[in-house]
């Protein structure tokens, strides 16, 4: 029998997705902690007893939940709502790229979720309706991602939640999410992607989340960080080709206005997201720090230059050769009716060619 234990694959997360798992757990133990009347399951003490970061009379002072009594039928029920795929809808070229190896991927190989699950105690294998969420949900990260190297961060989901689970088809008749806010949680402790929250006290109710994607995400599905980085900076140098750099640029700006105005979450309203906001420009700065954005920069001054040599001469035929033809090479390219009107019949007969 195989030892699907996660050690055997290849794999090492970067320093971003460490720090993004530290984050999620010290923010997500701290508000735990702080809410202390209802008490911690005796799970989430053992775990933070396991850090070694804190003294044993404040670990005893926990409060330890009573645990509630179910009855739970033998057999497992499973969810109504089949999530669909949308893996066909995706028609532009870095997503088609992006998500090829999902066709053959497995998500109970993963490496990221196994190192989560082996952490937690939990079974290597993914339960099917998990199993299905993953399939499903990856791709329209991937279908909603901004591409874009101009934009604040890297890699936003600008869509909601919301719209997500309608196109998803796991929308319940009242409203909730509840499957693709605990899959996100998951990908969180695993560190493929950061999700800014914020609370309104006004509405006293949660804003509406922003989520961006680590570079690990498309580690994970088999992706190389060679293979990644030449594939945005081609879909850049693409749109740049194509007269958009100013308007990418003016849309990050737009959209960042826009948000302001919305009830989303800031990326700078509290000392949690301004954390998640200082990784995120950390892991931009990196990202963006090779050759092939380096080629990428040289390639636009390149166009940007031919572009503004194209004003100034607006009525240049670059088709033309710079210099004028002689006449051997003007009868040459001559047809020969018009070659014997011109030229003296007994002059030269026979065409030469010019090499």
């Amino acid at each position: 029998m195989k030892n699907l234990d996660f050690e055997q694959f290849n794999f090492t997360p970067t320093l971003h997705s460490e720090k993004a798992i530290k984050i999620f757990f010290r923010h997500a133990y701290s508000r735990k902690i702080s809410l202390n009347e209802r008490g911690l399951s005796q799970k989430d003490i053992d775990f933070i007893r396991s850090t070694g970061k804190y003294p044993e009379y404040f670990i005893d002072s926990l409060i330890v939940r009573c645990k509630k009594i179910v009855s739970r039928p033998k057999h497992k029920i499973h969810k109504e709502f089949t999530p669909k795929n949308v893996s066909n809808t995706i028609k532009f070229s870095i997503g088609r790229q992006l998500i090829a190896p999902l066709s053959k991927h497995d998500f109970n190989h993963n490496p990221y979720i196994r190192k989560v699950r082996k952490m937690k105690k939990q079974r290597l294998n993914l339960r099917d309706e998990l199993e299905e969420m993953c399939k499903t949900v990856f791709p329209a990260f991937v279908k909603h991602c901004e591409y874009s190297i101009y934009a604040e961060c890297l890699f936003e989901v600008k869509a909601p939640l919301k719209q997500l689970a309608m196109e998803l088809g796991i929308l319940t008749k009242n409203g909730r999410y509840d499957r693709l806010n605990r899959l996100i949680d998951m990908m969180q402790e695993a560190g493929l992607i950061v999700v800014m929250h914020e609370f309104d006290k006004e509405r006293y109710k949660q804003k509406a989340v922003r989520i961006f994607l680590l570079p690990d995400f498309f580690y994970s599905l088999g992706h190389t960080e060679e293979s990644l980085k030449r594939m945005v900076a081609a879909t850049n140098l693409h749109l740049i080709k194509k007269g958009s750099k100013d308007s990418l640029i003016q849309r990050a700006k737009i959209h960042e206005e826009r948000l302001k105005d919305l009830n989303v979450a800031d990326m700078q309203a509290n000392p949690k997201n301004a954390e998640k906001y200082a990784l995120l420009k950390r892991v931009k700065a990196d990202f963006l720090n090779d050759k092939a954005f380096h080629s990428l920069n040289n390639k636009t001054a390149k166009f940007e230059r031919n572009n503004a040599l194209k004003q100034e001469n607006p009525n240049k035929d670059e088709s033309l050769p710079d210099m004028p033809l002689t006449l051997e090479e003007l009868r040459y390219f001559m047809d020969e009716k018009k070659a014997q009107l011109i030229f003296p019949p007994g002059s030269n007969d026979i065409k030469r060619p010019l090499h």
